[in-house]
């Protein structure tokens, strides 16, 4: 949550480009994967990505870029 504090401040002070970057730990822990099926919930990884959106991110970078593109397909 602190990422978004300074994001949406950044976008206040500076005309440039913001794009913040989801890591690799993120993506393990906001898309977990179900043992039953196989398949993982991006739910909450889309959640973070609407809200680094919110605050300002131009662009976001990311492990997860694929998959919810591949689910819009």
């Amino acid at each position: 949550m602190l990422s978004v504090d300074i994001l949406t401040a950044l976008k206040c002070r500076t005309p440039a480009p913001l794009m913040p970057f989801s890591v690799s730990g993120e993506y393990m822990r906001l898309a977990p994967l179900d043992p039953a099926t196989g398949r993982r919930d991006f739910r909450p990884l889309a959640e973070l990505f609407t809200m680094l959106k919110r605050a300002g991110a131009e662009r976001i970078i990311t492990y997860a870029a694929l998959d919810p593109a591949r689910l819009r397909a």
